[in-house]
């Protein structure tokens, strides 16, 4: 058993490629696992790699801990010896040991969609979305999966945006609802997000859900973060009073960085919303 089948996004799933999953025991298995994958092209140090892993134990302590779950892996894994390469001193994933992983999956798309002009990057981009299925080891509160699951949260993150901003300019606005909808529900105070939301019903001709959006955003920043909406979603909001909105039919702007993705962004100037 050489060819691995690996699910880290959302819900941990591993197995043999075509196969059932492995029947693990712990969530501790599961993590062990995942660093492994994640990060197969390393060998690990036993005493690091414990203390990744029990960081409020002693080192004598978390390398036993370490022991005992090699040990009980054995009994879940068939041939673990195929996946891993385990000596005294160190754990590593084998060289040999293929694995479809879902993570790459979803970075390769990113990147193919990189490598592309902007109105040819909606199909690499939409695979990408369907790849990423939750937050990295969703089930686990471990130290060290944290700042790899906010990478990939927000790279997820921004390649939402941005194929809800192409799917608008290439006119498929039911498609663009759907990715910026998704989009404000996972980062709802994005505002980047809203204000092309906002853009995309008046597109469709559906002022009322347009103004809605606007102040679903309005609650959202007041509620999170204490603030009122940027001048430039305040904007886009009066272009929707307006008699004559500026070309709500019209191209949305190309995707680009903007200061308030973030809650970072509240050190902007922000005046009272209308």
């Amino acid at each position: 058993m050489r060819n691995v089948e690996a699910r880290v996004l959302g819900r941990f799933r591993m197995g043999p490629a075509g196969g059932p999953p492995w029947r693990l025991e712990s969530g501790r298995a599961e993590s062990l696992l995942g660093l492994l994958v994640l990060n197969r092209d390393r060998t690990h140090e036993r005493g690091r790699l414990a203390g990744l892993l029990w960081p409020e134990s002693s080192q004598a302590q978390a390398r036993t801990n370490l022991r005992h779950l090699l040990h009980t892996l054995r009994g879940a894994v068939p041939d673990l010896e195929d996946v891993l390469e385990v000596t005294a001193r160190t754990v590593a994933w084998r060289a040999d040991a293929h694995c479809a992983l879902d993570v790459d999956a979803f970075e390769s798309a990113l990147e193919r969609a990189r490598s592309l002009p902007a109105a040819e990057r909606i199909p690499a981009l939409t695979e990408a979305v369907a790849a990423y299925t939750g937050e990295l080891l969703a089930d686990h509160d471990d130290e060290w999966v944290v700042p790899e699951r906010e990478r990939l949260r927000a790279r997820h993150l921004d390649a939402l945006e941005e194929l809800g901003t192409l799917t608008h300019r290439s006119g498929d606005h039911r498609a663009a609802v759907g990715h910026l909808e998704r989009l404000v529900t996972e980062d709802p105070v994005r505002e980047s997000g809203h204000r092309e939301l906002m853009r995309v019903h008046a597109a469709l001709g559906d002022r009322a859900r347009a103004v809605r959006t606007y102040h679903a955003c309005v609650a959202v920043l007041e509620r999170e973060l204490g603030v009122a909406p940027s001048t430039s979603t305040r904007a886009v909001y009066a272009d929707l009073l307006s008699a004559h909105p500026a070309a709500p039919h019209g191209p949305a702007p190309a995707p680009a960085a903007t200061d308030d993705r973030t809650p970072s962004a509240t050190a902007d100037a922000r005046d009272t919303p209308p």
